[in-house]
């Protein structure tokens, strides 16, 4: 996808461009939106009742994760994070799914000293990890969705400034998942 296209696309989930084009757009974007609602909560469903099944790994896992699209802040706070564990004589892996490889770089230059694990499958990776290396705990950075993986501790991050967009789903708006789910 084009960076104009998915600037344009942003610019209207957001509500911040008024052209003609993107108001003949939002009525197709709100049927996107209810297509990529219902499937995120099929998903949601098949992995709380067992269908799919939620692994746990043999170290306390720290989710940080946010029900929008981008702009809260995850990845310095899970560098300051990080960090913390690292001043705490700990040795933390910091699991991602590694979308683009700028924010791999700049974890691996703020953060040297911590393990990174990059792929898809952050179980797999994880444990392949950790035969290898000392860890004694996980960070899964932009964790609220990925819910094959069992968790500790459920951090989401919001945006102050616009904590929820205009209320709808990507890709009208900028949730990932309606805000109730922040109950679970």
């Amino acid at each position: 996808m084009s960076s104009k296209l998915r600037n344009f696309i942003r610019l209207t989930a957001e509500d911040r461009d008024h052209s003609w084009t993107a108001a003949a757009c939002k009525p197709f974007l709100e049927v996107a939106s209810w297509g990529y609602g219902l499937g995120a909560k099929m998903l949601r469903t098949l992995h709380e009742r067992g269908v799919l099944t939620r692994k746990r790994l043999p170290f306390p896992v720290i989710s940080i994760g946010n029900l929008t699209w981008g702009g809260t802040g995850k990845t310095p706070f899970v560098e300051y994070l990080a960090r913390r564990i690292i001043d705490r004589k700990s040795t933390p892996m910091i699991l991602m799914r590694g979308y683009g490889q700028d924010e791999v770089a700049q974890m691996k230059r703020q953060v040297p000293k911590a393990v990174l694990g990059i792929g898809v499958d952050r179980f797999a990776v994880a444990q392949k990890i950790a035969k290898q290396e000392p860890v004694n705990l996980a960070l899964l950075d932009d964790g609220f969705q990925h819910w094959a993986l069992e968790r500790d501790l459920e951090i989401v991050l919001v945006n102050a400034l616009n904590p929820f967009g205009n209320g709808k789903l990507i890709p009208r708006g900028i949730l990932r998942e309606p805000v109730h789910h922040l109950k679970k």
